[in-house]
């Protein structure tokens, strides 16, 4: 079993292997690298915004890298998300959502959506107007995604030293 230590050596290596296992190798690593990091997005998000980690993998889709496409796209949705997805508790100064609090916020039917309730707070002392809360996944995601871009290549040598380890030890 042959073992990889230096950039040297995983050159030669992969000199001996023939290019459909080099791409293969290539493509497995790619896939595991955005694995990867769709998980730590979203796990950094989730604990950021303070919601289930659930709802925030939910938002990124990750387009997988094949041996005649060497690359792999992760697409975040980034629009907000309605404060009554979360378990929502009225109270007599507002509303719990979660663990975020809306000052003088109430739970109403709305009438269009896949959500027949929303939570809505009032902007003035009348009846109307009226302002929906949401939580702004945005903000968090971006910060969390530009992090992890300055890990990406970390992440991707040591998926690919694994795969290309994992070639040779069936030769």
């Amino acid at each position: 079993m042959k073992q990889i230590t230096s950039l040297e050596g995983f050159a030669k290596e992969l000199e001996l292997l023939s290019s459909k296992k080099v791409d293969l190798a290539l493509s497995r690593a790619i896939n595991k690298t955005m694995r990867t990091l769709k998980h730590q997005a979203a796990l950094a998000t989730s604990k950021d915004l303070q919601v289930k980690l659930k709802l925030i993998k939910q938002r990124l889709y990750e387009a997988k890298a094949n041996t005649k496409r060497l690359e792999a796209r992760l697409t975040a949705y980034l629009y907000d998300l309605p404060a009554v997805i979360l378990k929502t508790r009225q109270t007599k100064a507002g509303m719990y959502a979660g663990k975020h609090f809306y000052k003088s916020a109430f739970l109403a039917k709305a009438k269009k959506g896949k959500l027949d309730r929303r939570v809505f707070r009032r902007l003035r002392q009348e009846r109307f107007p009226i302002k929906e809360m949401k939580i702004n996944v945005e903000d968090a995601m971006k910060v969390n995604l530009s992090y992890l871009a300055i890990k990406v290549q970390d992440i991707f040598y040591k998926h690919v030293k694994h795969e290309v380890n994992y070639l040779l030890k069936g030769m």
